[in-house]
């Protein structure tokens, strides 16, 4: 999440404190697609979208998430 944030330059209008309680959240709560809507709108609410990014949307920080900081792993039972 971390990377993600920073090769990106999202999270740059969140203070210390914002930032260390969205990656607490990240920590305690499982990738589900709700889950990393509410990571995504809180990077987004803290994200400069004006300078960087005019047409920075959720649904494109979702996709950065999904990809770049979302472990995926498949279990194939019997085989």
């Amino acid at each position: 999440m971390r990377q993600a944030c920073i090769k990106h330059d999202f999270y740059t209008c969140g203070d210390d404190d914002d930032y260390s309680a969205m990656l607490d959240q990240v920590r305690d709560l499982r990738p589900t697609t709700a889950n990393i809507y509410l990571i995504a709108k809180d990077i987004f609410d803290h994200s400069d979208t004006e300078e960087k990014w005019e047409d920075l949307t959720v649904e494109f920080v979702m996709y950065v998430l999904s990809n770049e900081a979302v472990i995926t792993t498949y279990t194939i039972k019997g085989g």
